[in-house]
């Protein structure tokens, strides 16, 4: 009964692990609820991330400070930003 429930914690911490590494967690007052959303590749850099601390930021830093979840963010609209008065 003890390999049971080891093996089962195991199994459950991997789980969790696989699940982390492979999805970003999108927060912020904007959302009712977090946003899941897939990553581009596994990683558990920047699987937790913060609209509110990326609310007004221009694009350019964006993409500088978070270079693996930004293109997720642009690419499914779940953040947009105005283009930069050089660009129009």
């Amino acid at each position: 009964m003890k390999k049971l429930v080891a093996g089962l914690a195991i199994a459950g911490v991997v789980g969790a692990l696989v699940l982390i590494g492979s999805v970003h967690v999108i927060s912020g007052s904007a959302l009712r609820f977090p946003k899941i959303v897939k990553k581009d590749a596994f990683g558990f850099r920047e699987s937790f991330v913060s609209l509110d601390r990326i609310a007004g930021m221009p694009a350019e830093r964006i993409t500088a400070e978070y270079p693996v979840s930004s293109p997720v963010l642009f690419r499914k609209r779940i953040i947009w930003v105005e283009p930069a008065a050089s660009q129009r």
